[in-house]
């Protein structure tokens, strides 16, 4: 990552419903371990921005560590089957907490991000991420765009209804 790009440059919008199933994940889950899911939804055909229609949570063959999650592949991808039947919704990145660090991807979170980005199969030019940390003034959620050669924080915003494509 050669530069981390200002906040404005790119706006993440989630659905409610997409956050409230990451929060009952964040507050049912394990304090001191990492979890997380898939982030299903599209990028609007009109801007650069990233729609966050469906998050997933984590399967029930999810590993949870302290430093480190790895999802239910299995479980991610029926997820993204029934959605993109349903809605068109594409995978389009992930969501994890950071129990004792700050909301910003770890060596281990970009490390994992790039092998996304290098998979042919998986034709992503850019990735999401969505990272919740407990902060001083509590639970935070940051959204992060990373492409090949920048890591970009993003503006986040929350949408009760769809938005147009």
């Amino acid at each position: 990552m050669s530069r981390r790009a200002t906040p404005r440059e790119r706006v993440v919008t989630v659905q409610a419903s997409a956050l409230e199933t990451i929060t009952t994940e964040v507050f049912g889950s394990a304090p001191d371990l990492e979890t997380g899911g898939i982030l299903l939804g599209y990028a609007a055909s009109d801007s650069a921005d990233l729609h966050v229609t469906v998050a997933g949570d984590p399967g029930p063959n999810a590993l949870h560590e302290p430093r480190r999650f790895l999802r239910d592949p299995a479980h991610a991808q029926t997820l993204a089957d029934r959605e993109w039947a349903d809605h068109q919704a594409v995978w389009i990145g992930e969501w994890h907490t950071h129990p004792a660090a700050g909301p910003k991807p770890s060596d281990i979170d970009l490390r994992s991000y790039l092998q996304h980005l290098e998979d042919p199969d998986l034709q992503f030019t850019e990735f999401l991420s969505l990272i919740v940390a407990n902060t001083d003034a509590g639970p935070t959620v940051a959204a992060w765009i990373v492409t090949s050669t920048y890591l970009i924080e993003a503006s986040l915003s929350v949408s009760e209804c769809q938005p147009d494509r």
